[in-house]
């Protein structure tokens, strides 16, 4: 869920003319209050500007309130050039994750977008090992082993399941990240839960009240049921014997395993051992 500004702020920008456009993984990360965009400037105007807003490939991937502020401020906005093979939700993600006060919805909404970025480096990740050391025609290439050091180093400390580098990032407990994930999905082809995330987003309602509606019934234990012969086993003596009477309840069948014996010569009306 992309994040639009708030009323005053949008008429802002649509009466200004801006030079640069703002990038679309900055949109995962709210935009400010008026009140608090206002305050901004102010400190701008005031102090100056003391970061500079990004660029990468001519458009704002941090700073686009400061950006807007300059213009409404009059005030001469500073820009870096970022390199070209920098990752956007990355780079966003160290930029803004821990340094401003998210809601968990908000959280929520950003470790997803982040997941699938992770999920599609993790499949880049298997593909590199799968043919590493190898040439274009799948044959072994010899390197030292300095330069396999080299190669591998940095991806050594990005080793492990997406979710769970994810969930270690932002710092959402796993099995919450994998539910959202799951009811992410099931909201792509269900209106109802579609509007439950956007509820789980903006803090209405919480992840598991929602998992709970797409969740799978759970698994019935097998429970093991005992035939009449053993039920009204006259004689304890005959406890290993009647054992092989029980039944398993599988799939909602009852399964004989073996014939009942019969116990204790049971039409004899034996009563001994009572």
């Amino acid at each position: 869920m992309h994040y639009k500004p708030g009323l005053k702020l949008q008429k802002f920008i649509d009466s200004v003319d801006l030079e640069y456009e703002f990038h679309p993984a900055s949109y995962e990360f709210p935009f400010l209050k008026w009140e608090d965009f206002l305050a901004l400037g102010n400190d701008i105007l005031k102090n100056g500007l003391k970061s500079e807003i990004e660029l990468l490939k001519d458009v704002i991937i941090d700073g686009r309130h400061r950006y807007l502020a300059c213009a409404k401020f009059e005030v001469k906005p500073q820009f870096k050039i970022l390199a070209e093979d920098t990752e956007p939700l990355s780079h966003v993600f160290s930029k803004n994750y821990h340094r401003r006060h998210l809601t968990n919805g908000q959280k929520y909404n950003f470790a997803l977008a982040l997941l699938k970025e992770e999920r599609v480096k993790a499949k880049k990740r298997q593909k590199r090992s799968q043919f590493a050391g190898k040439d274009s025609n799948n044959r072994p290439i010899h390197k030292s082993s300095v330069e396999t050091t080299l190669d591998t180093a940095e991806e050594n400390h990005k080793k492990g399941k997406a979710l769970v580098l994810t969930a270690k990032d932002t710092e959402i407990d796993p099995k919450t990240l994998g539910k959202l994930e799951k009811i992410e999905k099931i909201a792509k082809s269900n209106k109802q839960i579609k509007n439950d995330l956007k509820d789980i987003i903006l803090d209405k309602k919480s992840v598991e009240e929602v998992y709970r509606k797409i969740a799978p019934p759970p698994k019935k234990l097998n429970r093991r049921t005992e035939c009449d012969e053993f039920r009204a086993a006259p004689c304890p003596k005959c406890y290993e014997q009647l054992m092989a009477c029980r039944l398993d309840l599988k799939a909602g069948k009852l399964v004989l395993r073996k014939e009942c014996p019969d116990p204790c010569n049971k039409n004899a009306n034996t009563k001994k051992g009572l």
